[in-house]
């Protein structure tokens, strides 16, 4: 089932997605309840990249959340990498953007946020990830997809600042210690801190099982300290 009879991005399935994404934009912006100035756009695993190619051609798009997808490429297909491969729709997307995207996913690699950043245009953007999460998030991460859309598409909601992270290597009893200041603008329920030692090569080979220490903080007035125990290996 192919459009053309030669190699073309036109037989790929994410350009049929991405065209009939866009065309379900245009079926949104002509209905009466719609505002078609405040069109947003969220997807999970293939969805998520089909969001990302969707954001990033088509201005009608004011808010994207990708899930699980849009981040990442792993093929060496020539064609694929110069026409629909993610970074090429990253950096052309200038909307506000949120990752939603769990550390140990399989298919959107947490190693490659950074990247995509790095590309996009627009400084709103932001990332939620569950440590231990896999191709699906929780309730309590998926929803800041929603308030993303809340914030940018309804005018409702104001994302707190980035929190402010501090990280001491070389303390007196020799433990790491991690430094979190969050904004304190909304109420704060609980700071969290998890780590990791599973770097490179691990990353790329093994991060569906990737391990993460979970760190208990201890407030001080506006910032909460965790101690990072870390297993040193010797002989």
């Amino acid at each position: 089932y192919t459009l053309d009879e030669v190699e073309s991005p036109r037989n790929c399935g994410y350009f049929l997605w991405t065209l009939a994404a866009r065309r379900a934009l245009t079926f949104l912006e002509q209905q009466p309840q719609v505002d078609a100035d405040r069109l947003g756009i969220y997807g999970h695993s293939m969805g998520g990249k089909i969001t990302t190619l969707t954001a990033g051609i088509d201005k009608r798009v004011k808010a994207a959340a990708p899930s699980c997808g849009g981040i990442s490429n792993e093929t060496d297909n020539a064609l694929y990498q110069k026409t629909i491969a993610d970074a090429l729709y990253l950096d052309q997307l200038s909307c506000p953007i949120i990752f939603l995207s769990p550390s140990n996913d399989f298919h959107g690699h947490l190693i490659d946020v950074p990247r995509a950043v790095e590309l996009i245009e627009t400084d709103q953007w932001r990332v939620v990830t569950s440590a231990h999460g896999s191709h699906q998030d929780l309730g309590e991460f998926e929803v800041g997809g929603l308030l993303w859309f809340d914030q940018h598409l309804k005018e409702r909601f104001a994302y707190p600042r980035t929190p402010e992270t501090k990280l001491t290597l070389k303390t007196p009893n020799g433990i790491p210690s991690f430094m979190v200041t969050p904004d304190a603008s909304k109420a704060i329920d609980a700071v969290d801190v998890y780590y990791t030692q599973d770097g490179e090569p691990l990353e790329r080979e093994h991060r569906k099982n990737r391990f993460w220490h979970y760190a208990k903080t201890v407030r001080d007035g506006d910032q909460w300290k965790a101690t990072l125990s870390v297993t040193v290996h010797g002989f």
